[in-house]
Parts: C-alpha cells; structure tokens; sequence
C-alpha cells in the first residue's frame, strides 16, 4: 500500500438526518451516560484524539440547532452543519412532490462542497468505540489510494429489545469488500442469529457494517453520476431511498478503487435502535468512565 504523510488532516461526517421512528424520537439529541452527553459528542471526542481537524453534520430541521450548539459546546474551530433537503438533487433533474431526503447515500452527497480532505463517516446516533477511529486514522496513515470500512462481527451488534437490519460484508481471499447485503429482521432466536424467525441462521462472527466508512473526495464525481441514474431509473420516486453502502460499493467499482474491511475486534458497537436500548449504553458508558477511557466532561 502507498504511503501518506501521517499528519494530514482528516474530516469527520456525522450523518443526523434521521428521524428515529422505531426509538421514538430523535436519537442523535438524546444525552447518555454520566457525561450527559449524545453520542455524536463521543464521536467527536474520539475523532479529536486521532488527529481530526474538521467536523460536517449533515443535520434537518430538527436537529439542527442541537448539533450548532454541540459544536459550540465543545469548541471546535472547523465545524459546520449541512442541512439535507429534498431539492438539492444533481443539475437537470426535476422531482417534485417529494416529501422527505432521499437517504444515506443523498446525505453523504449534501457535503460534497464543503469535504475537501480524507474523511470518515458515521451515524451521529452509534457509538462505535474509541478503537474504530484510532484504525481509521491508522488506515488514512498508510494508505493513500483506497476505502476502507471499520466493521464488526454481527453478535456485537443486536439488540435484545426487536429486530436490527445490518449490512452483511462478503469478503474475498485478501479482506477486500466485494459486497454488502442488507438484511432486515435479523434477532436472536435460542441462542442462535437468525433471519426473518428462522429462515436464514447467520454466523456470530460475520463482519458488518455499521456506516463506518473511510473515504476520499473523488467520490464525490461519481455520486452525482449513481444519484442522477437512480433518481431516473426509480421507480418508486415519492419513497425509495439512495441508500449509502450501495453508493459506496457502486463507486468503488467505477473508480476502481478497493474497499478494505477493518475489523473493530475490541470495542462493541452500541446503539438504541429502540427506547430500551439507553440502559444497556449508559451502563457501558459508566464502565468506560470507571475505566478513565472518558473523562465525565467530554
């Protein structure tokens, strides 16, 4: 792999656009732990000490003026607020009627002015654990052409509380992403991970994503070119979603650009993908604080 200067400077997306309809409200606002703090503020807290130097959140109209005030809160030089709108779609293109964004993939699409360096992105709603940038910012370090995707084995992702969708990472013989199926309704049934009450028995140990990903700016060129083709070929236009690991993997192809999977082994994923998830991260979160890997001021 080619070699970069180790200090370049790096951004970090935090996609916050989401509405939150299986946990009730807005997740990405929602303060945990003793530090009563979201958990895009430990991303933020993270991403500082591993050498970031800007921050985007890619915000609607609820959330907002909540993470304005997380960026003033924590005193970041370089930080900005991108709000995702239906209307900024690429040139030429005329969808009307359209009620909410068009996606993960849209949201990434939104900060292509403003992202001019390397960059990771994550949902501002997970807590993907102080390791996962640390590999981040070592696979930025020494490589300098390809992706990477920070994932996780698939029993360190779930819920006890319902079922989870995850994006399931085919690998080849060298830990080279070659594909991402999305799968709904994967839940534990007798000890075991099942899909959809026993149609599928998945691996414990299989590698997910969970939107940790290490990109560069020349995706931006590419996105237009898949977002213009779906926006034309779609055709459920009023609801279908440009989701972000298609877009992602999609480019990767046409830039002839490879996508390393990067294995998060020592941290677990958390999030609240329903309302009784906060207890089991605020119980994590003390340990960590317990543990000094957090201070109780972030």
């Amino acid at each position: 792999m080619a070699k970069v200067d180790t200090r370049q400077a790096w951004t970090l997306v935090l996609l916050a656009a989401g509405h939150g309809s299986r946990f009730g409200g807005l997740k990405q606002l929602h303060t945990f732990g003793e530090q009563k703090a979201t958990l895009a503020e430990f991303a933020i807290f993270d991403a500082l000490r591993n050498g970031c130097s800007r921050f985007v959140a890619v915000v609607n109209g609820e959330t907002k003026a909540g993470f304005e005030r997380i960026f003033h809160r924590m005193g970041l030089a370089e930080a900005f607020c991108i709000e995702q709108c239906t209307h900024d779609i690429p040139r030429n293109m005329d969808v009307r009627n359209r009620q909410q964004p068009w996606g993960t993939g849209h949201a990434l699409w939104t900060v292509r002015d403003i992202v001019s360096t390397p960059f990771m992105v994550v949902n501002a709603d997970d807590f993907y654990g102080p390791s996962a940038y640390r590999l981040g910012a070592d696979y930025l370090a020494r490589e300098s052409k390809y992706y990477g995707l920070v994932t996780y084995p698939l029993a360190k992702t779930l819920s006890s509380h319902g079922y989870v969708s995850r994006g399931l990472c085919a690998l080849d013989e060298n830990v080279w992403i070659t594909h991402i199926r999305e799968c709904t309704r994967i839940g534990l049934n007798q000890q075991q991970i099942v899909v959809n009450a026993n149609e599928e028995i998945l691996s414990p140990d299989t590698l997910v994503s969970m939107n940790f990903w290490i990109l560069r700016p020349n995706i931006f060129n590419v996105l237009e070119e898949l977002l213009t083709r779906f926006l034309k070929e779609t055709t459920d236009i009023l609801t279908a979603e440009f989701y972000l690991p298609e877009a992602i993997c999609s480019a990767s192809k046409l830039l002839n650009v490879k996508i390393a999977s990067i294995p998060n082994k020592y941290d677990s994923w958390l999030g609240v993908t329903y309302a009784a998830d906060v207890s089991k991260v605020n119980e994590a979160l003390h340990d960590f604080t317990i543990s000094k890997m957090y201070p109780k001021n972030l």
